[in-house]
Protein backbone atom coordinates (compact mmCIF):
# COMPACT_ATOMS: atom_id res chain seq x y z
CA UNK A 1 0.00 0.00 0.00
CA UNK A 2 1.03 3.81 -0.76
CA UNK A 3 1.46 6.13 1.98
CA UNK A 4 1.10 9.65 1.08
CA UNK A 5 2.22 13.00 3.00
CA UNK A 6 1.69 16.46 2.40
CA UNK A 7 3.99 18.56 3.92
CA UNK A 8 2.07 21.87 5.09
CA UNK A 9 0.34 23.28 7.63
CA UNK A 10 -0.77 20.79 11.03
CA UNK A 11 -4.31 20.07 11.79
CA UNK A 12 -5.84 19.23 15.12
CA UNK A 13 -8.62 16.54 15.41
CA UNK A 14 -9.84 14.70 18.46
CA UNK A 15 -9.40 11.68 16.15
CA UNK A 16 -5.93 12.71 16.15
CA UNK A 17 -2.92 12.09 18.41
CA UNK A 18 -1.13 14.94 18.29
CA UNK A 19 -0.99 17.53 15.04
CA UNK A 20 0.17 15.81 12.06
CA UNK A 21 0.84 17.16 8.65
CA UNK A 22 -2.65 18.05 6.89
CA UNK A 23 -3.54 14.73 5.05
CA UNK A 24 -3.72 14.33 1.32
CA UNK A 25 -6.75 15.43 -0.47
CA UNK A 26 -8.22 13.01 -2.32
CA UNK A 27 -11.34 12.46 -4.60
CA UNK A 28 -13.16 11.48 -1.63
CA UNK A 29 -11.88 14.31 0.77
CA UNK A 30 -9.46 13.77 3.30
CA UNK A 31 -7.68 10.79 3.71
CA UNK A 32 -6.88 9.67 6.78
CA UNK A 33 -4.11 6.85 7.89
CA UNK A 34 -5.97 3.50 9.43
CA UNK A 35 -3.26 1.08 10.67
CA UNK A 36 -4.29 -2.35 10.92
CA UNK A 37 -1.78 -4.81 13.54
CA UNK A 38 -2.80 -8.17 12.69
CA UNK A 39 -1.24 -11.13 11.60
CA UNK A 40 -4.40 -12.56 9.32
CA UNK A 41 -4.13 -12.39 5.61
CA UNK A 42 -8.12 -12.38 4.84
CA UNK A 43 -9.19 -10.25 8.27
CA UNK A 44 -6.76 -7.61 6.26
CA UNK A 45 -8.75 -8.33 2.64
CA UNK A 46 -11.28 -7.25 4.92
CA UNK A 47 -10.55 -4.40 6.12
CA UNK A 48 -9.30 -3.22 2.81
CA UNK A 49 -12.41 -3.92 1.18
CA UNK A 50 -14.63 -2.22 3.97
CA UNK A 51 -12.58 1.05 3.46
CA UNK A 52 -12.39 1.45 0.13
CA UNK A 53 -14.45 4.37 -1.24
CA UNK A 54 -13.94 6.18 2.13
CA UNK A 55 -11.36 8.76 3.24
CA UNK A 56 -9.43 6.11 5.31
CA UNK A 57 -6.43 4.67 3.79
CA UNK A 58 -5.06 1.42 5.41
CA UNK A 59 -1.75 0.81 6.38
CA UNK A 60 -0.61 -2.72 7.24
CA UNK A 61 1.27 -4.31 9.82
CA UNK A 62 1.76 -8.40 10.34
CA UNK A 63 2.49 -8.50 14.12
CA UNK A 64 3.08 -5.93 17.38
CA UNK A 65 6.61 -5.41 16.28
CA UNK A 66 6.32 -3.82 12.88
CA UNK A 67 3.15 -2.21 14.30
CA UNK A 68 4.99 0.11 16.60
CA UNK A 69 7.43 0.74 14.51
CA UNK A 70 5.26 1.62 11.50
CA UNK A 71 3.37 4.13 14.37
CA UNK A 72 6.57 5.91 15.73
CA UNK A 73 7.14 6.47 11.55
CA UNK A 74 3.84 7.03 10.08
CA UNK A 75 1.29 9.65 11.03
CA UNK A 76 -1.89 7.90 12.18
CA UNK A 77 -5.45 8.89 12.80
CA UNK A 78 -7.37 5.61 13.85
CA UNK A 79 -5.39 2.10 14.93
CA UNK A 80 -7.12 -1.42 15.41
CA UNK A 81 -5.51 -4.33 16.60
CA UNK A 82 -5.29 -8.14 16.81
CA UNK A 83 -4.92 -9.38 20.12
CA UNK A 84 -2.84 -12.76 19.50
CA UNK A 85 -0.36 -12.08 17.50
CA UNK A 86 3.15 -13.73 17.29
CA UNK A 87 5.96 -11.20 18.28
CA UNK A 88 4.49 -8.53 20.61
CA UNK A 89 0.32 -9.37 21.64
CA UNK A 90 -2.20 -6.77 21.11
CA UNK A 91 -2.27 -6.25 24.42
CA UNK A 92 1.15 -5.08 24.86
CA UNK A 93 1.04 -2.71 21.45
CA UNK A 94 -2.21 -1.49 23.59
CA UNK A 95 -0.56 -0.40 26.43
CA UNK A 96 2.75 0.90 24.35
CA UNK A 97 0.68 3.27 21.91
CA UNK A 98 -1.71 4.46 24.80
CA UNK A 99 1.65 5.20 26.89
CA UNK A 100 3.01 7.45 24.23
CA UNK A 101 -0.76 8.42 22.05
CA UNK A 102 -3.13 8.83 24.90
CA UNK A 103 -6.17 10.11 22.44
CA UNK A 104 -5.25 7.70 19.38
CA UNK A 105 -8.52 5.76 18.82
CA UNK A 106 -7.77 2.08 19.27
CA UNK A 107 -10.49 -0.49 18.43
CA UNK A 108 -9.06 -3.84 19.37
CA UNK A 109 -10.36 -7.27 17.37
CA UNK A 110 -9.56 -10.48 18.48
CA UNK A 111 -11.47 -14.41 17.29
CA UNK A 112 -9.88 -15.89 20.06
CA UNK A 113 -11.54 -18.76 21.59
CA UNK A 114 -11.98 -17.30 25.52
CA UNK A 115 -12.57 -13.67 23.68
CA UNK A 116 -14.48 -12.39 26.82
CA UNK A 117 -11.25 -11.95 28.92
CA UNK A 118 -8.55 -10.93 26.22
CA UNK A 119 -10.98 -8.60 24.49
CA UNK A 120 -12.22 -7.40 28.24
CA UNK A 121 -8.23 -6.80 29.51
CA UNK A 122 -8.36 -5.02 26.24
CA UNK A 123 -10.56 -2.38 27.01
CA UNK A 124 -9.04 -2.39 31.15
CA UNK A 125 -5.35 -1.70 29.09
CA UNK A 126 -6.99 1.33 26.55
CA UNK A 127 -8.61 -0.45 23.83
CA UNK A 128 -11.82 2.19 23.25
CA UNK A 129 -14.02 -0.44 21.92
CA UNK A 130 -13.38 -4.10 21.05
CA UNK A 131 -14.85 -6.34 18.22
CA UNK A 132 -14.91 -10.24 17.68
CA UNK A 133 -14.73 -12.26 14.83
CA UNK A 134 -15.20 -15.93 14.39
CA UNK A 135 -13.29 -18.22 16.92
CA UNK A 136 -9.92 -19.82 16.13
CA UNK A 137 -7.31 -19.41 18.71
CA UNK A 138 -7.25 -20.05 22.85
CA UNK A 139 -5.88 -16.65 24.12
Amino acid sequence: MTTMRAASASVASPLFARQYDVPVQTAMGTAHNFLLIDDDLWFGRLVRALLAGTPYRPIEAEDGVDGISLLRQTPVDLRMTDIVMPGRTGLAVIDAVRSAHPRLRIPAVSGVDRKEYCLRAAEMIGADTSLQRSPGRAC
